[in-house]
C-alpha cells in the first residue's frame, strides 16, 4: 500500500518517467544481472537458480527489459525515487545527509498520503 500511494503521488507531482528512461534502466539492470550470472560465485549460482525458477515467465532474465510487468516495476521505482529525492531536498541542508531525518520525511509523507487514500482491501488473491 505504501508503494502504491507513493507512486500515485509521484505521478501526480509530475515524476512519472519517460518510456525511454524506463527502458534504459531495464537494460542497465539486465546487463548488470547478466554480468553477475556469468561469475563463478555462490551468489551467482543462487541467482542462476532463482532465474531458472522463473524461466518462461514475465520475470525471466530473457525478457527483463521487455516484459510489461518488469517495465512497470522499473517505472514505479524511478517515479518513487524521484519523489523521495524531491521530498528530502526540501529538508534543511543539515538534515539532507541524515538518513534518519530523510526516512522520517518519507514516512511522514507516506502517513499523510495513506490518511487521504481510499484504500480497500478486497480479499485474498489467488495466483
Amino acid at each position: 500500500i505504501n508503494s502504491e500511494v507513493l507512486y500515485r503521488e509521484a505521478v501526480e507531482e509530475g515524476f512519472d518517467p519517460t518510456d525511454s528512461a524506463v527502458h534504459d534502466l531495464a537494460v542497465q539492470e539486465k546487463t548488470g544481472l547478466e554480468g553477475v550470472l556469468a561469475q563463478n560465485t555462490d551468489d551467482a549460482a543462487k541467482l542462476r537458480e532463482a532465474f531458472a525458477e522463473v524461466k518462461g515467465t514475465p520475470y525471466s532474465i530473457d525478457v527483463y527489459d521487455t516484459s510489461p510487468q518488469m517495465l512497470d516495476g522499473f517505472r514505479r521505482q524511478i517515479a518513487v525515487n524521484a519523489l523521495e529525492a524531491h521530498v528530502t531536498s526540501q529538508l534543511p541542508v543539515a538534515d539532507q545527509n541524515n538518513p534518519a531525518k530523510r526516512q522520517a520525511a518519507i514516512d511522514a509523507l507516506t502517513t499523510a498520503l495513506r490518511s487521504k487514500a481510499n484504500i480497500q482491501i478486497l480479499g485474498p488473491v489467488s495466483y
